[in-house]
Protein backbone atom coordinates (compact mmCIF):
# COMPACT_ATOMS: atom_id res chain seq x y z
CA UNK A 1 0.00 0.00 0.00
CA UNK A 2 1.06 3.61 -0.41
CA UNK A 3 0.44 5.74 2.58
CA UNK A 4 0.96 9.29 2.94
CA UNK A 5 -0.05 10.00 6.56
CA UNK A 6 3.17 9.31 9.49
CA UNK A 7 2.17 6.45 12.14
CA UNK A 8 3.12 2.92 12.98
CA UNK A 9 2.22 0.47 10.64
CA UNK A 10 2.38 -3.31 10.62
CA UNK A 11 0.41 -6.53 9.05
CA UNK A 12 -1.85 -9.21 10.51
CA UNK A 13 -2.22 -12.61 8.29
CA UNK A 14 -5.14 -14.82 9.48
CA UNK A 15 -5.53 -18.11 8.13
CA UNK A 16 -8.43 -20.26 7.61
CA UNK A 17 -8.72 -21.64 11.14
CA UNK A 18 -8.21 -18.07 12.87
CA UNK A 19 -4.77 -18.21 13.45
CA UNK A 20 -3.09 -14.87 13.30
CA UNK A 21 0.46 -13.54 12.93
CA UNK A 22 1.51 -9.86 12.84
CA UNK A 23 4.86 -8.27 11.56
CA UNK A 24 6.64 -6.16 13.81
CA UNK A 25 5.21 -2.55 13.73
CA UNK A 26 7.11 0.28 11.15
CA UNK A 27 7.36 3.68 11.39
CA UNK A 28 6.77 6.08 8.78
CA UNK A 29 7.62 9.65 8.30
CA UNK A 30 6.14 11.30 5.79
CA UNK A 31 8.32 14.08 4.47
CA UNK A 32 6.42 17.34 3.26
CA UNK A 33 8.72 19.59 0.79
CA UNK A 34 9.71 22.92 1.82
CA UNK A 35 7.12 25.56 1.34
CA UNK A 36 8.78 28.30 2.29
CA UNK A 37 10.39 29.91 -0.92
CA UNK A 38 7.88 32.29 -2.50
CA UNK A 39 7.84 34.75 -5.39
CA UNK A 40 9.22 37.77 -5.02
CA UNK A 41 8.03 39.73 -7.88
CA UNK A 42 6.92 40.01 -11.77
CA UNK A 43 7.57 42.46 -13.90
CA UNK A 44 7.33 43.01 -17.72
CA UNK A 45 10.84 42.19 -18.72
CA UNK A 46 12.20 45.38 -20.60
CA UNK A 47 14.18 42.69 -23.32
CA UNK A 48 11.24 40.71 -24.35
CA UNK A 49 8.16 42.66 -23.63
CA UNK A 50 7.16 39.61 -21.41
CA UNK A 51 6.46 38.55 -17.90
CA UNK A 52 9.68 37.78 -15.79
CA UNK A 53 8.80 35.72 -12.43
CA UNK A 54 11.80 35.98 -9.82
CA UNK A 55 11.56 34.01 -6.59
CA UNK A 56 13.40 33.41 -3.47
CA UNK A 57 14.87 30.27 -2.44
CA UNK A 58 16.35 28.55 0.97
CA UNK A 59 19.91 26.36 0.66
CA UNK A 60 19.98 23.13 2.52
CA UNK A 61 16.21 22.24 2.66
CA UNK A 62 16.41 19.25 -0.01
CA UNK A 63 14.83 21.46 -2.87
CA UNK A 64 15.41 19.69 -6.61
CA UNK A 65 13.83 22.42 -8.57
CA UNK A 66 10.51 24.86 -8.58
CA UNK A 67 7.77 24.67 -10.74
CA UNK A 68 5.92 27.93 -11.63
CA UNK A 69 2.39 28.08 -13.02
CA UNK A 70 0.05 30.71 -13.70
CA UNK A 71 -3.75 30.89 -13.49
CA UNK A 72 -6.02 29.27 -16.63
CA UNK A 73 -9.36 28.37 -17.60
CA UNK A 74 -10.32 25.72 -15.56
CA UNK A 75 -7.12 25.80 -12.99
CA UNK A 76 -3.53 26.21 -13.64
CA UNK A 77 -0.93 25.56 -16.13
CA UNK A 78 2.73 25.38 -15.99
CA UNK A 79 4.75 28.13 -17.13
CA UNK A 80 8.57 26.56 -16.22
CA UNK A 81 10.53 23.79 -14.30
CA UNK A 82 13.52 25.32 -13.06
CA UNK A 83 16.52 23.63 -10.96
CA UNK A 84 17.39 24.47 -7.86
CA UNK A 85 20.91 26.14 -8.64
CA UNK A 86 19.96 27.67 -11.62
CA UNK A 87 19.27 31.20 -11.05
CA UNK A 88 15.74 31.93 -9.59
CA UNK A 89 14.26 33.77 -12.46
CA UNK A 90 11.85 32.72 -15.61
CA UNK A 91 10.48 34.54 -18.54
CA UNK A 92 6.34 33.50 -19.38
CA UNK A 93 7.24 33.06 -23.19
CA UNK A 94 3.58 32.80 -23.66
CA UNK A 95 2.39 35.99 -21.97
CA UNK A 96 0.65 38.62 -22.95
CA UNK A 97 1.54 41.87 -20.77
CA UNK A 98 0.01 44.33 -23.25
CA UNK A 99 -3.97 42.76 -22.82
CA UNK A 100 -4.32 41.23 -19.96
CA UNK A 101 -2.70 40.57 -16.13
CA UNK A 102 -1.50 37.14 -14.80
CA UNK A 103 -1.42 35.59 -11.42
CA UNK A 104 1.45 33.66 -10.32
CA UNK A 105 2.10 31.35 -8.02
CA UNK A 106 5.12 28.75 -7.61
CA UNK A 107 5.55 25.20 -5.68
CA UNK A 108 9.10 23.78 -4.70
CA UNK A 109 10.13 20.11 -5.79
CA UNK A 110 12.06 17.97 -3.56
CA UNK A 111 14.63 15.47 -4.12
CA UNK A 112 12.27 12.43 -3.67
CA UNK A 113 9.97 14.56 -7.05
CA UNK A 114 7.39 15.34 -4.00
CA UNK A 115 5.69 18.86 -4.67
CA UNK A 116 5.27 21.66 -2.16
CA UNK A 117 1.87 23.11 -1.42
CA UNK A 118 1.01 25.82 -3.64
CA UNK A 119 2.57 29.61 -2.86
CA UNK A 120 1.17 33.38 -2.73
CA UNK A 121 -0.62 34.24 -5.80
CA UNK A 122 0.74 37.35 -7.66
CA UNK A 123 -0.53 39.57 -10.17
CA UNK A 124 0.98 41.57 -12.98
CA UNK A 125 0.34 45.04 -13.75
CA UNK A 126 -1.90 45.86 -17.15
CA UNK A 127 -1.95 50.02 -17.73
CA UNK A 128 -4.45 51.56 -20.01
CA UNK A 129 -4.56 54.79 -21.33
CA UNK A 130 -6.99 56.82 -22.85
CA UNK A 131 -7.42 60.75 -24.41
CA UNK A 132 -9.64 63.04 -22.63
CA UNK A 133 -11.33 66.08 -24.26
CA UNK A 134 -8.99 68.54 -23.44
CA UNK A 135 -5.96 66.45 -24.62
CA UNK A 136 -5.13 65.50 -21.24
CA UNK A 137 -3.81 61.79 -21.05
CA UNK A 138 -6.16 59.10 -18.47
CA UNK A 139 -4.07 56.15 -17.07
CA UNK A 140 -5.54 53.50 -15.00
CA UNK A 141 -4.34 50.13 -13.96
CA UNK A 142 -4.98 47.58 -11.65
CA UNK A 143 -3.23 47.19 -8.57
CA UNK A 144 -0.67 44.50 -8.11
CA UNK A 145 -1.38 41.92 -5.71
CA UNK A 146 1.17 39.22 -3.94
CA UNK A 147 3.36 42.15 -1.86
CA UNK A 148 2.38 45.48 -0.50
CA UNK A 149 2.90 48.70 -2.26
CA UNK A 150 5.16 51.11 -0.97
CA UNK A 151 4.65 53.75 -3.91
CA UNK A 152 3.73 53.87 -7.62
CA UNK A 153 5.81 55.88 -10.26
CA UNK A 154 4.63 57.14 -13.42
CA UNK A 155 6.92 57.11 -15.98
CA UNK A 156 6.75 58.97 -19.36
CA UNK A 157 9.31 59.16 -22.82
CA UNK A 158 9.56 58.60 -26.57
CA UNK A 159 10.50 55.06 -26.55
CA UNK A 160 10.53 52.16 -24.34
CA UNK A 161 14.22 52.53 -23.44
CA UNK A 162 13.86 56.31 -23.06
CA UNK A 163 11.33 56.13 -20.06
CA UNK A 164 11.77 58.83 -16.99
CA UNK A 165 9.83 59.61 -14.41
CA UNK A 166 7.08 62.05 -14.03
CA UNK A 167 5.35 61.23 -11.19
CA UNK A 168 5.09 59.47 -6.96
CA UNK A 169 2.11 58.47 -5.76
CA UNK A 170 1.27 56.14 -2.92
CA UNK A 171 1.26 52.32 -3.66
CA UNK A 172 -2.51 52.42 -2.97
CA UNK A 173 -3.39 54.32 -6.41
CA UNK A 174 -5.14 53.40 -9.55
CA UNK A 175 -5.38 56.31 -11.82
CA UNK A 176 -3.22 59.20 -12.88
CA UNK A 177 -4.13 62.20 -15.07
CA UNK A 178 -1.50 63.85 -17.17
CA UNK A 179 -2.36 67.43 -17.84
CA UNK A 180 0.41 68.37 -19.45
CA UNK A 181 1.42 65.71 -22.23
CA UNK A 182 4.68 66.08 -24.18
CA UNK A 183 3.83 65.53 -27.59
CA UNK A 184 7.12 63.37 -28.36
CA UNK A 185 6.59 61.54 -25.47
CA UNK A 186 4.11 59.04 -25.83
CA UNK A 187 5.08 55.82 -24.25
CA UNK A 188 3.65 55.72 -20.79
CA UNK A 189 4.89 53.03 -17.88
CA UNK A 190 3.61 52.09 -14.31
CA UNK A 191 6.49 51.31 -11.59
CA UNK A 192 5.42 49.55 -8.23
CA UNK A 193 8.09 49.81 -5.96
CA UNK A 194 7.43 46.43 -3.25
CA UNK A 195 7.87 46.57 0.25
CA UNK A 196 10.11 42.64 -0.26
CA UNK A 197 13.20 41.40 0.09
CA UNK A 198 14.63 39.04 -2.34
CA UNK A 199 16.95 36.42 -1.92
CA UNK A 200 17.45 35.00 -5.26
CA UNK A 201 20.71 32.86 -5.41
CA UNK A 202 22.25 30.58 -3.30
CA UNK A 203 25.72 30.51 -2.16
CA UNK A 204 27.01 28.35 -4.15
CA UNK A 205 26.76 30.58 -7.02
CA UNK A 206 28.62 33.38 -8.00
CA UNK A 207 26.38 36.11 -7.40
CA UNK A 208 23.89 36.05 -4.34
CA UNK A 209 21.53 38.92 -5.02
CA UNK A 210 19.81 40.70 -2.17
CA UNK A 211 17.63 44.44 -2.39
CA UNK A 212 15.30 45.90 0.13
CA UNK A 213 12.44 46.21 -2.26
CA UNK A 214 12.11 45.72 -6.01
CA UNK A 215 9.99 47.76 -8.47
CA UNK A 216 7.37 45.46 -10.62
CA UNK A 217 6.98 47.50 -14.24
CA UNK A 218 3.38 47.43 -15.89
CA UNK A 219 3.40 46.85 -19.76
CA UNK A 220 4.86 50.10 -21.73
CA UNK A 221 2.04 51.83 -23.95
Amino acid sequence: ITVSQAGQYKVEVTNEIGCTFATEATTVTVQRPFAGDQICYVTVDRATGKNRITWNKTTDQNIASYNIYKRAVGGSVKVATVAFDAPATTLDNNSQPDSRTEYYFIRAVDKCGNESGAGTEHRTILLQASIGTSGEVNLTWNRYTGAAALKTIIYRGRSHDALAPIAELTGQEDRYIDRNPVAEEKIYQIGIELDVSCNTDTDNLRTKATAASVLARSNAL
